[in-house]
């Protein structure tokens, strides 16, 4: 029986789950900011994952499928947005 990736790894196997299309936007942001937040000791992460996942987390948590939500509040990010950060970020920690 294989074990779902826990910790840090979580965070790259979620990335990669959704840059595959494996998750779709909604279940991507759910679930990365769960995991950033609850379930990732941030001792265990780099200097460098810090900074990628914190910023890619920034962004999940303020995704919104509205097309009004994108044009009145300019903090809201689009899924176009939330899949270049997770590119971004799957990029510069590989």
């Amino acid at each position: 029986m294989n074990e779902l990736p826990t910790g840090r790894a979580k965070l790259y196997w979620l990335i990669d789950l959704f840059l595959s299309d494996h998750h779709n936007i909604r279940t991507f942001c759910s679930e990365f900011e769960r995991a950033y937040n609850v379930e990732v000791d941030r001792a265990e992460l780099s200097a460098d994952e810090l900074v990628v996942f914190g910023g890619l987390f920034d962004k999940v948590v303020m995704y919104s499928p509205f097309d009004d939500d994108l044009k009145i509040y300019p903090l809201y990010v689009s899924g176009q947005q939330i899949r270049e950060a997770a590119l971004a970020a799957r990029t510069r920690l590989s």
